[in-house]
């Protein structure tokens, strides 16, 4: 049986699209807990599970040459397409939970974090702050909105019954 109060919660770091953002996360204090590691992603807004678990499935890699190089691809490949082949492969992976519900990512924190308590976790969870990238407000669309109620006329009847 699993002991619950068996991670810690610390500061970290997470990276997304070459930016690296603050976070935390919660690293495992014995050796029967069920997590490798739990991270919490301020982007997707998840908190992210990695387990202890192994699970085996197909997954496309790079297909490689004798010297273990990238094979290219024969054909030419258009710019922001991965340039080389890749073949399916069975591939032995940890198994992956996301909890993305914010009132479960507080029970789950409480359950398994040793410091729960007195660790701020709230500085990373707010809402980001308004960008150009990330405009809080809904893009207005210069199409105006039609109608698009069908109107029936005595022309269209006819039609119908033909």
């Amino acid at each position: 049986m699993t002991q619950f109060k068996n991670m810690m919660l610390v500061k970290g770091t997470v990276s997304h699209e070459g930016m690296s953002r603050a976070t935390f996360k919660m690293i495992p204090l014995t050796l029967d807990c069920p997590y490798l590691e739990v991270i919490y992603h301020p982007i997707y807004r998840g908190l992210g599970m990695v387990l202890k678990s192994k699970k085996s499935d197909y997954q496309m890699i790079p297909a490689v040459d004798k010297e273990g190089n990238p094979i290219p691809k024969k054909k030419k490949t258009p710019a922001g397409e991965y340039p080389f082949a890749q073949e399916r492969r069975m591939i032995e992976s940890w198994h992956e939970n996301v909890i993305l519900v914010k009132e479960e990512m507080d029970e789950f924190i409480k359950m398994f974090a040793v410091n729960a308590d007195n660790f701020d976790k709230e500085q990373f969870m707010k809402e980001p702050e308004p960008t150009s990238e990330t405009p809080m407000t809904p893009v207005k669309a210069d199409i105006p909105v039609v109608d698009m109620k069908a109107t029936v006329t005595a022309d269209t009847k006819e039609e119908a019954k033909v």
